[in-house]
Formats: structure tokens, sequence, C-alpha cells
């Protein structure tokens, strides 16, 4: 169901339902699911597992066959956020909030691939805030029918020299 797609399945010693843990897509990206922990000579490192965001107004899941927006701080640090998101209702720009612990410590803009249903595939410009507020700022009035891939949004919380 995945053409062009490597999953790696996992079971517990004892169990027999499998756990997709992996999988690379086929465009390249590595999707890691649940907790993951690292073993290094003589050390472990344990990566937190990705959290679904809590929509602002009017927004919600692009669909069910791609991933939701989500978010994880890795084990060095960064902030990573990724999926797809639907404008459902209204004209809100703000997506999500993130948490404390999981802001920048000044804005930030990204890239993003945005369809604006009244004129075709556009790129669009997400905003960052230090309040954690995730918006979209271009196209300045999005719309129902509107979707946002998060694909690329990586940041740390560190402030700028």
């Amino acid at each position: 169901s995945h053409p062009g797609a490597i999953r790696f399945w996992t079971c517990a010693d004892s169990g027999t339902t499998l756990t997709e843990r992996m999988s690379i897509e086929s465009d390249g990206t590595v999707a890691l699911n649940g907790d993951l922990t690292v073993a290094t000579a003589g050390s472990t490192i344990a990566q937190e597992a990705w959290t679904a965001v809590s929509y602002g107004a009017g927004w919600a899941d692009y669909s069910v066959i791609y991933l939701g927006v989500s978010y994880m701080k890795d084990s060095l640090g960064f902030i990573h956020i990724r999926g797809m998101a639907k404008k459902t209702s209204g004209t809100a720009d703000l997506v999500f909030t993130l948490p404390a612990g999981y802001r920048p410590a000044n804005r930030l803009i990204f890239s993003v691939q945005y369809y604006d249903a009244s004129v075709t595939y556009v790129h669009g410009r997400a905003d960052v805030q230090t309040n954690g507020k995730v918006t979209i700022e271009y196209p300045s009035t999005p719309a129902v029918g509107d979707w946002v891939s998060f694909g690329a949004i990586n940041f740390d919380t560190q402030a700028e020299p």
C-alpha cells in the first residue's frame, strides 16, 4: 500500500503484535514512530516520541492517508515539525501553538508548500513565534479548502548571538 517505501516493524519477544517503528518514504523522508533509544558505545540516548498538535480554530489534519501535524525535540535539543493540515472553517491564520520548551528564542520564518484553493500550489510562509504560535502569513487569509505541508521546519530554542 506504500509503493517505494521501506517500513520497519518489530514485535515484543513474547508478543505477536507488530508495531511499525520506522519508515523511509519514496521521497527520502525518514519517519520514526514512537520512542527511540539509540545505543552507542557505553551510553544510551533516548529520543522522545512525536506529539500531535492541538489545532487552532478551523484547522485539522489534512487526511488519514497523510501524517497529521506533530512536533518533537531531538536528543540535541532541535525542534522538528512535520505533517499536513487543512483549513476547515473561518479565516484564522493560527494553525497551532507549541508548548513551552518547544518555542524559538526569536521569531522564525519558514517556506512551506501551500495549496491555495482559489489559485493553485504556492510557496506559503509559516511563522513560528516566541510565544509558540505557528501561523500562516502567506497567503494572508487562509480559506476553507486550503492546505499546508510542514515538511522542513527544524530549529533550536537557543537565542541567536
